[in-house]
């Protein structure tokens, strides 16, 4: 049995925080790791706060999207250049992220290049008439005094981040952490001995390969606070995460002391996971998608997930993922949906507090949110089931630590209530 890997049901989050930080703070530092700011050379430069993510004249460029820490930001009309010098030589991964916004109608023709002895090698173009936010990752055969220009032409606004420089990572293993921390999930979906074994497949198989944990409860029984505690290591009523107030900077937070050794990228689709919640400190990269409850978010986080690690191959890296499933609505996609009695709706909330929602259901009701949100959660096993299988194929899962938790469960009844629990 593989004991770096852990399942946890329905996360003691801080035990998760404090074991993984511990796995990653005792590994050898495998390569030396650079961030390195880029130099603005023409537009004009704006004051950029990382600590509440946002331009300081109102643009809230960062909203919804990648939160960029220690960023050079700049407005521009006409033109604006950014200047990297990486300051490594050979075989190296240089990741950054990016974001542009074009002023008014307009659109924003962006390039970058590599320049070497005064000739300049062209890595990507593209042209953006509406605010869009990626990154670069690439490996590069550096030489001595090479640099990376990122150009953009028209008018609006450029932020970038650090880059992070590192060694390509060698033939030897990589010190990996994963955590995957999917919405909502019941811990009698991902036990061995909990649940019919058909509905999660992809995450029994995985348990049988690793410690789990049984005796574990959610800090809190919805999203934000939870990993709130997850990130600080604090219970709700210490850390004070509400929806109008964001983890403060005088927190504590986990990757405080990882994020020095090891590159720390997280994707996820759920918008109380958004940098403006405080949550992105620390991150050299933070991409956050709008689409919520989009029936297919599980299936596009992974493969985002994974095209990541193939175009930026670095020694070592903590990766954070979250998917909105399997929340509410409960919506499984159209092949997903084969197990569904007959008359079951495509999509349904369950009957939550208050006066628009029946807190007594039929029992027609009650079978029919079961059958919808097990579907749902078969969806995500799949998908899980397939980020382990691409992991395994690229030679990264025996060499991780991989933890599957959740942010909360989901009742149906057991204790007289329905939704979160």
């Amino acid at each position: 049995m593989n004991r770096r890997k852990t399942i946890v049901a329905i996360a003691a989050l801080a035990a998760v925080a404090a074991g993984t930080a511990a796995w990653l703070l005792l590994r050898p530092a495998s390569a030396p790791l650079a961030r390195v700011r880029f130099a603005v050379v023409a537009g004009e430069p704006l004051r950029y706060d990382p600590g509440v993510f946002h331009w300081r004249s109102g643009l809230d460029l960062v909203r919804a999207g990648q939160a960029i820490a220690d960023g050079q930001a700049v407005r521009f009309r006409g033109r604006a250049e950014l200047r990297l010098a990486p300051g490594r030589r050979g075989e190296s991964v240089v990741y950054f992220p990016y974001a542009v916004r074009p002023q008014a109608a307009g659109s924003v023709r962006v390039a970058i290049v590599l320049e070497r002895d005064g000739r300049e090698t062209p890595l990507r173009a593209f042209s953006a008439s509406r605010k869009l936010e990626h990154y670069y990752a690439a490996c590069l055969d550096l030489k001595r005094g090479d640099a990376i220009r990122l150009r953009a032409e028209g008018a609006g606004f450029l932020i970038v981040g650090r880059a992070v420089v590192t060694p390509r990572a060698g033939p030897g293993g990589r010190p990996y952490v994963f955590v995957l921390a999917p919405d909502n999930v019941r811990g009698d979906r991902m036990l061995p001995d909990g649940g019919p074994s058909a509905l999660t497949p992809a995450i029994r198989a995985f348990a049988g390969d690793a410690v789990c944990f049984e005796n574990a409860v959610a800090p809190t029984p919805w999203t934000l606070p939870s990993f709130a505690s997850l990130f600080s290591g604090q219970y709700e009523f210490r850390h004070q995460v509400t929806r109008s107030s964001p983890l403060s900077l005088d927190k504590p937070h986990l990757l405080a002391g990882i994020a020095p050794r090891f590159p720390v990228i997280q994707f996820n689709d759920n918008v109380w996971l958004s940098a403006k919640m405080g949550l992105a400190r620390h991150h050299d990269g933070f991409f956050t998608s709008a689409r919520t409850q989009d029936v297919y978010a599980d299936r596009m986080l992974f493969a985002n997930a994974r095209s990541f690690l193939a175009s930026a191959p670095f020694p070592a890296l903590f990766m954070f993922l979250h998917t909105y499933k399997a929340h509410a609505p409960y919506e499984p996609g159209a092949e997903f949906r084969s197990r569904l009695p007959r008359g079951c709706r495509e999509s349904v909330w369950p009957p939550i507090h208050g006066a628009q929602f029946d807190p007594r259901p039929s029992e027609w009701e009650r079978q029919e949110m079961r059958a919808l949100y097990d579907a749902e959660a078969g969806q995500l096993d799949h998908h899980i089931g397939g980020f382990l299988r691409w992991l395994k194929e690229a030679g990264l899962y025996d060499r991780s630590l991989i933890v599957l938790t959740s942010d909360h469960g989901e009742e149906f009844g057991e204790h007289g209530g329905w939704f979160h629990g």
